[in-house]
């Protein structure tokens, strides 16, 4: 007949310390939705959620050296919204990026608990060089750090090369970009 639940009757011979509860069977259509309700609520955060997924709001700071010859190390930022999935020990970032570079990314790292690590390690993406408007294509691995609605990616054996005006440039960088959780709605 269904899941049970308790009532509690008026109950007059109640004497201290006794409880007068009874029994009774759960109406039938209340047992048939009780099981989807707590699916519902478990896909509704009562369950674990990941702490890596979710919109990120992320700014990169960092260096690059031009080549031939090695060049003087020169600053760059960038900007970008970040969307975390996850599956399993492994999370997803694609990357919107915005301002002196864009285009859009995807990385994969493996996690273990609030670090990850690029995997495979290098990984490539292509972007547009907004001033100049150069086809780039950088390579890096990397490593990531959770600290509660916070996240560093920092970029570790970056490499580039494009081409702009038929003219083929490339170099190395290194940065980190920090990314600050978007406040769900």
């Amino acid at each position: 007949m269904g899941w049970f639940y308790g009532t509690k009757p008026r109950c007059a011979s109640q004497g201290p310390g006794r409880s007068c509860y009874s029994v009774r069977p759960m109406p039938q259509r209340l047992s048939r939705l009780l099981p989807m309700m707590l699916l519902l609520l478990d896909g509704c955060g009562g369950g674990a959620a990941s702490p890596w997924a979710g919109t990120w709001d992320a700014t990169y700071a960092g260096t690059y050296s031009l080549n031939p010859p090695p060049q003087a190390t020169q600053s760059n930022s960038g900007t970008g919204v970040f969307t975390v999935t996850e599956s399993g020990s492994t999370i997803t970032i694609s990357m919107a990026l915005s301002g002196a570079t864009t285009g859009t990314c995807t990385a994969t790292l493996a996690v273990t608990g609030s670090a990850a690590s690029y995997s495979p390690s290098p990984q490539s993406c292509s972007f547009t060089v907004t001033a100049t408007g150069a086809q780039q294509t950088n390579t890096n691995g990397g490593t990531a750090t959770l600290s509660g609605d916070t996240f560093t990616l920092t970029v570790v054996n970056g490499t580039f090369a494009g081409t702009v005006a038929s003219a083929p440039y490339s170099g190395t960088y290194a940065g980190a970009w920090t990314a600050t959780r978007r406040p769900s709605r």
